[in-house]
């Protein structure tokens, strides 16, 4: 092994929990197999399960089958690419990504460790740590597209980080030669920061990407509904504490030293130890609700145990209240001042209007080809391309750019980081891991005139740049005006928008719920060397005081002229 996990683990962080202390006992394992769907109903394999003392609800895979599954993330999700190996000394274990960063699976002493965790999770072989742009700005034929990344680009690492499983009341098994993990803590730890999950609903296993069963939702609840055991929901409940504690971005700003502790003094843990699966569901909702209340953390479909039900919460969201609010009264005088939607290209005199409400990207749409058919804009990025190819028109009378996120609620990130670099030359992204400080800078430039160069002709910076927000501007409607803001280039207009400082993150629960959470990525500003979260909003440089004035744009552009 390239270092020893002695030495690993002298340096490591441990995330730890106080739980309750594992009964020494000879384990005894049992095994079966099951169907594997990978994705998708059709893409149907087998899978050796193993349990553990007779407790099949919750099911443990071996370590060799921990890799096979790994390797075959890339074969799901083309975005990603990678080259995992293992080797074994003992009971330790080592996982290598493309022969540069490890991950180390100590099964005598139950702990799993990182030598740069951010390095063995980054989306690409060639890739950079903590690049939040998913596609590659190479073509099939190898020219370049949309995106250039910046070799001026910076990560500094966390450094070597760790967790000990029993802290969490979770046991590892070393038997015959070979390490065991259960299914849903190397899912946890290995397969939800690519957005992937493992489930088992009791007959099969899913390897479910994003928040999506897609054609697998009726094979997931074929079950019938029934009670959780004793051991599967005491199981279920420490999983979900370190699943949070590891993956979870604003515990500081949220006031929270462990999630254990936060569900004891919540008085949440009764309801969330129930073996009734529904209750411990509505609970689960209720604490993302009621006690973490950022809105990228979601519950989104219920435990097979529950069956394919809809739950529903006993505590509110103020936040979703107040963002709901503020949408439906922009959305009514939106379709007041329009027959039909807000244009996304619109002109009004010597300003240029482009509005969206998500940021979008449409992977089979031929943007290059699409440009120059001049076909109807499709996503963000293709609206992009049209809205410059109007606006930098021969004799073109725009001198003013106005991009709308009122009603802009998030989406796709490679869609934001296009739209901040063509409002501003470049696109800087700076990320912070929340849980071992690693921190990156990303330098982006885009190809917005369709040549395949990146330079000054793909920007509208040349120009007078606006952006209208709302408390509606939520997550990457968020997180552009902040960028914006940070520029002192683009003169905010409206109201101080929603906040969202993470992305998301898919979760799964070792009963099957399916929720999703702010992640440990948090998206931040830079003010002099120091990396500020983007989670209280941006504040507007002028108010727009009443709502109906948002989509009276003759009166906006005469305000904007009025500035000049």
């Amino acid at each position: 092994m390239k270092k020893t996990l002695a030495i690993l683990l002298a340096l490591a962080m441990l995330l730890s929990l106080s739980m309750p202390a594992l009964a020494e006992q000879t384990p005894e394992l049992s095994s079966w197999t099951a169907p594997l769907y990978l994705a998708s109903a059709g893409n149907k394999e087998e899978i050796t399960l193993y349990a553990l003392n007779g407790q099949t609800e919750i099911p443990y895979i071996d370590m060799d089958t921990a890799l096979l599954l790994l390797n075959k993330l890339p074969q799901i999700d083309t975005d990603l690419q990678f080259q995992m190996t293992m080797e074994q000394e003992g009971p330790a274990y080592t996982i290598t990504r493309d022969g540069v960063s490890s991950a180390y699976i100590d099964f005598g002493e139950g702990i799993v460790a990182w030598d740069d965790f951010n390095q063995f999770v980054k989306y690409r072989t060639d890739g950079f740590p903590m690049d939040i742009v998913s596609t590659s700005g190479i073509n099939q034929n190898g020219e370049p597209q949309l995106f250039q990344r910046s070799q001026a680009s910076l990560y500094r690492s966390g450094g070597s980080m760790g967790v000990k499983l029993a802290d969490f009341s979770i046991e590892t098994v070393y038997a015959d030669g070979k390490g065991y993990l259960p299914m849903v803590t190397f899912s946890d730890l290995f397969l939800a920061i690519y957005l992937s999950n493992l489930s088992y609903n009791g007959e099969a296993v899913f390897l479910i990407c994003g928040r999506n069963l897609a054609d697998m939702e009726e094979l997931y609840y074929a079950v019938e509904p029934r009670q959780r055991s004793e051991a599967l929901a005491r199981f279920n409940y420490y999983e979900t504490c370190l699943s949070l504690q590891f993956n979870y971005g604003l515990k500081e700003a949220h006031n929270i030293p462990s999630f254990g502790t936060l569900f004891e003094i919540t008085g949440m843990e009764e309801r969330l130890l129930s073996a009734d699966a529904l209750e411990a569901d509505v609970a689960l909702y209720d604490v993302i609700n009621g006690y973490i209340d950022d809105l990228h953390t979601g519950f989104v479909a219920a435990s097979p145990y529950a069956g394919n039900v809809s739950v529903m919460p006993t505590v509110q969201s103020i936040s979703q209240t107040r963002l709901s609010a503020a949408g439906r009264e922009l959305s009514t005088f939106a379709r007041q001042a329009y027959s039909g939607p807000v244009p996304g290209y619109e002109e009004i005199g010597n300003t240029a209007y482009v509005t969206f409400n998500s940021f979008t990207v449409d992977e089979e749409n031929d943007h290059y080809a699409s440009l120059a058919n001049g076909a109807e804009p499709t996503d963000t990025i293709s609206l992009i391309m049209y809205a410059h190819s109007r606006i930098m028109r021969e004799d073109s009378p725009i001198e003013n750019v106005v991009l709308d996120l009122s009603l802009n609620t998030g989406g796709a990130a490679d869609a934001a980081v296009y739209t901040i670099a063509w409002f501003l030359g470049e696109c800087d992204i700076h990320l912070t891991d929340a849980i071992n400080g690693a921190q990156s800078t990303m330098i982006y430039h885009i190809d917005a005139n369709g040549d395949r160069v990146f330079d000054e002709t793909d920007s509208v910076s040349s120009l007078n740049r606006y952006c209208i927000i709302s408390p509606a501007s939520f997550s990457c409607g968020n997180l552009v005006p902040c960028a914006f803001k940070s520029s002192s280039q683009v003169t905010l207009l409206g109201r101080t928008s929603g906040g969202g400082a993470c992305s998301v993150q898919p979760m799964v629960s070792a009963d099957g719920t399916i929720w999703q959470l702010s992640s440990r990525n948090r998206l931040s500003t830079l003010v002099n060397g120091s990396f500020y979260d983007v989670d209280q909003g941006a504040e507007p440089d002028y108010f727009i005081s009443k709502a109906e004035d948002y989509y009276n744009r003759e009166k906006l552009t005469d305000f904007i002229n009025g500035l000049l």
